[in-house]
């Protein structure tokens, strides 16, 4: 199984860049960006306490793996289903789901080039302070919920089973659950009650506003937040995984080929 992860990691990665100048093209694509969050920053940031490049800066950092694996399951079933290798991972050994959830990740090393190349370039031409923040509190964070978006991109790989569509709802709810977590603006600009329902029924609110905290070594709000990881962690992934089956269930009975848009 980690033979296979790696051929799938190794695949991913080499369509992204199949020679030098993709990663060339990556890193303008960052400048640009990087260039419309300074501008964002020097025509808002007098309105904000604080650096709010950082702040747009780490928002960007910080969801970028939750948004991946929230999105990338879904894309990878859609993908199988086009190119006709669905059927063949229908009887395969492993479980459906497990192959898929496997597939999802595979996006990831993609993804933390993206990052690398993103805070190199935001240190160097941007004057972004990189030993301000504690990166690997961070990172532990980011275990912590793995899980958490694997289920709901699961859930979304789901969706596109049951009605043969999808991935663009799938998309664009991970943009707008992006913007309420906070990416963009403090959600302290939110009315109080909204503040507490986008943090504790949004993975993505909890996930952002804890990274924000711990980025600056204050576990304050983690402690808060932890019976609400644990709630998600341990009710995510079983019915995720229970849903994703009853719907490959749902496609064996109904006998017709699955078409997706």
């Amino acid at each position: 199984m980690i033979r296979i992860f790696q051929m799938l990691c190794f695949q991913n990665f080499k369509e992204a860049y199949p020679r030098f100048w993709p990663v060339f093209g990556e890193v303008i694509n960052i400048a640009l960006s990087l260039s419309i969050y300074w501008f964002t920053a020097k025509a808002f940031g007098v309105h904000f306490e604080g650096n709010y490049f950082s702040y747009i800066l780490i928002g960007d950092i910080a969801l970028a793996i939750p948004a991946l694996l929230f999105t990338s399951v879904a894309m990878r079933l859609r993908e199988s289903i086009n190119d006709g290798t669905f059927e063949a991972i229908l009887v395969s050994p492993p479980k459906t789901y497990f192959i898929y959830l496997l597939w999802g990740l595979a996006s990831l090393p993609r993804e933390l080039v993206r990052i690398f190349l993103l805070l190199l370039t935001a240190t160097f031409l941007f004057d972004f302070n990189i030993r301000e923040y504690q990166w690997f509190n961070l990172f532990i964070l980011e275990i912590l919920f793995f899980p958490i978006f694997l289920a709901l991109g699961l859930l979304g790989a789901t969706m596109l089973i049951f009605w043969g569509r999808g991935v663009s709802v799938i998309n664009q709810a991970a943009l707008m659950l992006t913007v309420l977590a906070g990416a963009f603006f403090p959600v302290t600009v939110l009315p109080e009650i909204a503040q507490k329902i986008s943090f504790y029924f949004s993975p993505f609110s909890l996930f952002l506003v804890t990274a924000r905290k711990v980025l600056q070594s204050d576990w304050s709000v983690f402690t808060t937040a932890l019976p609400w990881i644990g709630i998600w962690f341990i009710t995510s992934l079983p019915l995720s995984v229970l849903l994703f089956n009853l719907a490959i269930d749902h496609n064996k009975k109904r006998g017709s080929p699955l078409l997706v848009t």
